[in-house]
């Protein structure tokens, strides 16, 4: 479980450009955990993040609360990657299946950035 969040929400404050790519690398339906995503969100700035650590286990994990009826559920094959702005609002329930969700989840952003 990862909750709802932007990887810009991570930067406290800065204006670092990022961009994330996911790459499934195995079949990965919405009850293994798939991302899902918040149209548009991308363009509304960075939300205000809460702390989450209590709910997961990753150190500073962060959340925004979102209208999950707007949500994007995006289901992969093996092979098939996604692209998100490092706005853009996204999610990854727990797995409640007996297979593995395997992926590979890579950030990428400029080498200087001005602020």
């Amino acid at each position: 479980f990862i909750g709802w969040h932007q990887d810009n929400g991570y930067t406290r404050g800065r204006t670092q450009e990022y961009l994330t790519c996911w790459l499934a690398l195995s079949e990965v339906t919405e009850e293994m955990g798939s991302l899902q995503f918040m149209p548009g969100s991308h363009k509304e700035g960075i939300a205000e993040h809460v702390d989450a650590t209590y709910k997961n286990p990753i150190g500073g994990a962060l959340e925004v609360m979102v209208d999950q009826d707007k949500a994007v559920v995006v289901e992969y094959g093996p092979g098939d990657v996604t692209f998100h702005h490092g706005r853009t609002l996204h999610y990854s329930r727990g797995n409640s299946t007996d297979q593995p969700r395997r992926g590979l989840s890579t950030h990428l952003w400029p080498e200087s950035n001005e602020e």
